[in-house]
């Protein structure tokens, strides 16, 4: 461990120690090089703040040279406590730099400033080199473990790095004309990082004559970090510099971040701040699990979160935020993107490929001319699935402003465009994406627009025109798509292709116009109805009036269905006269005196004696009772199929302690009509069912 302190302070702000070197490097490991350039001596007797410290800063700097690698290589940890560094332009040095192929880890403790705003290209911590470095607070400033939060009160564990001005150069990261890569912030740490003029806040320095510009690849922040960066110029908030790509920046765990950006994306590409030169792409930007975001780019063609737009060549914008399925309780991401010419989110001039998904809620807005969600130029991708909430940032705004792009999509489509501009919404079973439900989204071409827009289920969408004669709320190659109907739904239209789950909202003038949705949506109500008989079918007409309920002034939707009553079948009873009366309709049916007819059946005892009983039917459900111990239910197949014609498809036998029951249909299937069935009870011995020929057939045989 080297630890970097100022020296004893009289009257310090935080507690300070010197300079020390509290663990030795391994002598035979490849070149570890710590240095601090012109050290000054310590003071035997300070009557003034000593150098370095908040009162004072120094004019030294830190040089870190870690090429410490292979097997048996260890991480080099540092610990910055209380460092103020001021750099000046005549050494031409960052205050710190970071660099060979090991890994370095900085323990900040207190408030640390690393400054080279006035040192010509330098950045303020600059990175270079293969290796990675991470920067965190793990223990406070008396060197216990952190295992909470800190309260936002709390400043120590603290960095504050400053760029060049000038051409500019990377708050941390790359110098001017320089990328940089594989840099971790984590812990609890809390970075203020702000690029000069042309450098990004975290990611690749800013421009110098015809040099290549400033990319940045994997930069991490994650754990309960707290990161605050700033681009100037053309660069990004946290990715590239002047015309940087940027390259795998992951904002994950429970980290806070915000991005700001002049012409840059706030994260992802920096920019030119003009056409065709080198870079400004941003692929593989993830933003998932606990983490909240706040990205801004507040004047040129760059994105909130994504590419720089046309200010780059031929730029490519890759942004996914979220986790695929993830529910409430594994996720809850909360990003608020605000772009100005570029989009809030995505914006590349390519190929543009955004993914929202998980549990993620979005507050979103651009200011002027460009889709909020995707891009205005190229190829584009969206897809908005799972559990996502996306609503404006103000009200007023909505998810579009005052410019003339499309809330979600391509903006200006075409049916002669090559484009290809595909936007794809989707709760799933389980899920509920949630568009505009605060505020409704809009936009000159069309709240959504693309050359193929797809609606799945579960989806919550409000939309609202743009003031204009031709506007559109979903625009497909053009032109609005079709709503269609339920009773056609050979000829498509949303109202057939949207999930049963699903809502799609049409504002105008601010009332509510219609509600396009799906039929598990539709309030039933009663319109006609025909009661069910015995003997025939009923039916009940419904109609949906959840528009109408919601007070939409010009309802589209006007379905009507019919569901059907079974009929009620009789319920006979006995009358013990040879007949039996429906206690349902009171229809009264004589009986044969042969009991054995195809009109009735029959109970007898063990020695074939008929026997008393009764019998009822509830629906299609025939039973018959008997209060006897041993017992027989039987009759022709004749009987079974004039009752069967009566309503009844199943008999049920009922005696003291046994129920048994068999399907009319069953039995009608083995035989020819004259067979005769037995269905026996013993007690408490299982039922047995027989089915035999008629005697007087056999006495025939």
């Amino acid at each position: 461990m080297y630890e970097y302190a100022p020296a004893v302070d009289p009257e310090p702000e935080k507690p300070a120690t010197k300079l020390a070197p509290t663990t030795s490097a391994d002598p035979t490991a490849e070149t570890k090089e710590v240095t601090l350039d012109d050290a000054p001596a310590a003071d035997p007797a300070p009557t003034t703040p000593a150098e370095g410290s908040a009162k004072k800063p120094s004019k030294n700097v830190i040089r870190v040279i870690n090429n410490w690698v292979g097997d048996a290589a260890k991480e080099l940890k540092i610990r910055l406590s209380n460092v103020n560094i001021k750099a000046e332009d005549a050494g031409r040095k960052a205050a710190m730099d970071v660099s060979g192929g090991g890994k370095t880890k900085v323990e900040l403790d207190g408030q640390n400033v690393l400054d080279s705003y006035s040192v010509r290209y330098q950045a303020g911590l600059r990175k270079q080199g293969e290796g990675t470095l991470t920067i965190t607070d793990e223990t406070n400033d008396t060197g216990k473990k952190i295992t909470t939060p800190k309260s936002e009160s709390d400043t120590s564990g603290s960095l504050t790095a400053k760029g060049a001005g000038g051409n500019g150069a990377a708050g941390i990261g790359g110098s001017v004309a320089e990328g940089t890569k594989n840099i971790i912030i984590e812990g609890y740490a809390t970075v203020h990082a702000a690029g000069g003029d042309w450098g990004a806040g975290i990611g690749g320095g800013g421009y110098y004559g015809e040099e290549k510009p400033g990319d940045a690849e994997n930069i991490i922040i994650q754990g309960y970090a707290t990161v605050d960066a700033k681009g100037g110029g053309g660069g990004a908030g946290i990715g590239g510099g002047y015309a940087g790509n940027a390259k795998n920046i992951i904002i994950r765990g429970h980290s806070k971040v915000k991005a700001t950006a002049r012409d840059g994306a706030a994260i992802g590409g920096g920019s030119a701040g003009w056409g065709s030169y080198y870079g400004g792409s941003a692929k593989g930007i993830v933003i998932c699990d606990h983490a909240t975001v706040a990205a801004r780019s507040d004047m040129g063609d760059g994105a909130a979160i994504g590419a720089a737009g046309d200010n780059g060549k031929d730029t490519e914008a890759e942004v996914t935020i979220g986790t695929a399925g993830a529910t409430a309780e594994q996720e809850d991401v909360h990003v608020t993107a605000i772009g100005h010419y570029g989009s809030a989110i995505g914006n590349g001039a390519k190929d543009t490929k955004v993914t929202i998904q998980g549990h993620v809620t979005i507050q979103t807005a651009s200011d002027d001319s460009n889709s909020v969600i995707g891009s205005s130029r190229g190829n584009v991708e969206v897809n908005i699935k799972d559990n996502v909430t996306i609503d404006a940032k103000d009200e007023g705004t909505s998810i579009r402003y005052e410019g003339g792009g499309s809330g979600i999509g391509g903006e200006d489509i075409r049916v002669d465009s090559n484009r290809k501009v595909v936007v794809n919404i989707d709760g799933g079973t389980n899920g509920k994406v949630k568009i505009g439900d605060g505020v409704q989204i809009f936009g000159k071409y069309g709240a959504i627009s693309g050359t193929e827009v797809k609606i799945g289920d579960n989806v919550l969408l409000k939309m609202k025109p743009w003031e204009s004669p031709d506007a559109k709320y979903i625009n497909v190659k053009g032109a609005e798509a079709a709503v269609g109907t339920r009773n056609n739904p050979a000829a498509g239209g949303l109202v057939n292709t949207i999930g049963d789950n699903t809502e799609l909202w049409y504002y105008s003038k601010g009332w509510q116009q219609k509600i396009v949705h799906g039929k598990n949506v539709c309030t039933k109500k009663e319109i006609g109805r025909k009661d069910a008989t015995c003997t025939e079918d009923g039916w009940v007409k419904y109609g949906c009036t959840y528009e109408s309920d919601r007070y939409a002034t010009a309802p589209e939707h006007n379905y009507q269905w019919t569901e059907t009553i079974p009929a009620l079948g009789h319920h006979w009873k006995d009358n013990g006269d040879g007949t039996h009366t429906c206690t349902k309709c009171g229809a009264t049916e004589g009986q044969p005196v042969n009991t054995n007819s195809a009109l009735e059946l029959r109970v007898v005892d063990a020695e074939g004696m008929d026997q008393p009983f009764t019998v009822s039917q509830n629906g299609t459900l025939r039973t018959y009772t008997g209060a006897y111990d041993t017992a027989t239910l039987t009759g022709d197949l004749n009987t079974l199929r004039y009752l069967q014609d009566h309503g009844a498809q199943t008999i049920q036998f009922v005696t003291n302690g046994q129920t048994s029951s068999f399907a009319i249909n069953d039995l009608l299937a083995q035989g020819s009509g004259s067979e005769v069935f037995y269905l026996t009870h013993r007690g408490a011995e299982e039922p047995t069912l027989l089915l035999v020929e008629a005697v007087e057939r056999l006495e025939r045989n």
